[in-house]
């Protein structure tokens, strides 16, 4: 940041909002100043005054800077879904302050309930002068190619099942082999029977359940552009 002015002094300060910043003195009417970024992290106007040693200097009457800066919103109302409904688009806003916010913002989300999946339609904004708008579409198809298998809460054992079935087909398999004149007929009609109720559970078990129904999910934005961030929240219904 340049300070113009008058009667600068080598051993002249800068102070950017109540803060002494390392300055450089170049002439009696120039001074620069290098802001930390942890000092300018939100956006406003800024008092930025100069300070002359003492016995004759003290502080300038203060000058304001401005900050840019943005702010992001989403609605106001809860939003509704639905397992295998439609994907749900929700409008979400980034609004620069009276200056205009020439960088671009980095969105993205997160506390989907589970079996949700979110993206946005433009994951980068970058505002300018006027407001900017991206789509988060909600789903619950997921965004990878394959879904992950999910267990289902009504039978938390599938992983037990699909290792019984693997246990009777061996014991089926080496029988048939090699011990079938050995083992009764009933004992052979157990393992079979095993081996069915035991891939019935597995397959219960993952048949891609988990979905978080009539479950009130809070789902926060965030919008990120260097040191500056900002995040707005939405209320999701699952139905």
């Amino acid at each position: 940041m340049t300070v113009n002015g008058t009667n600068f002094l080598s051993t002249s300060t800068v102070t950017f909002n109540g803060k002494n910043e390392t300055t450089t003195f170049v002439s009696a009417t120039k001074l620069t100043v290098t802001i930390p970024a942890a000092d300018a992290s939100t956006g406003g106007t800024e008092a930025v005054t100069v300070t002359n040693p003492a016995p004759d200097g003290g502080p300038s009457p203060s000058s304001n800077f401005t900050l840019d800066d943005y702010t992001v919103s989403g609605p106001t109302t809860p939003v509704n879904d639905t397992k295998g409904g439609p994907t749900v688009q929700v409008t979400i806003i980034l609004a620069p302050t009276s200056n205009g916010f020439p960088d671009p913002v980095l969105l993205t989300a997160s506390g989907f309930p589970t079996g949700f999946y979110g993206y946005f339609s433009a994951p980068t904004l970058t505002p300018g002068s006027a407001n900017a708008t991206t789509t988060l579409n909600i789903t619950t198809t997921a965004p990878a190619r394959v879904a992950p298998l999910r267990q289902d809460p009504r039978f938390p054992g599938w992983p037990f099942g699909l290792l019984v079935a693997s246990l009777a087909g061996g014991l089926l398999i080496l029988m048939r082999t090699r011990w079938e004149t050995l083992v009764p007929a009933h004992a052979r009609l157990v393992l079979w029977l095993v081996l069915f109720v035991g891939m019935g559970a597995s397959l219960t078990g993952c048949n891609g359940g988990g979905f978080s129904f009539g479950s009130t999910n809070v789902i926060t934005v965030t919008a990120t552009s260097g040191t500056v961030q900002h995040t707005t929240t939405i209320t999701l219904n699952v139905q």
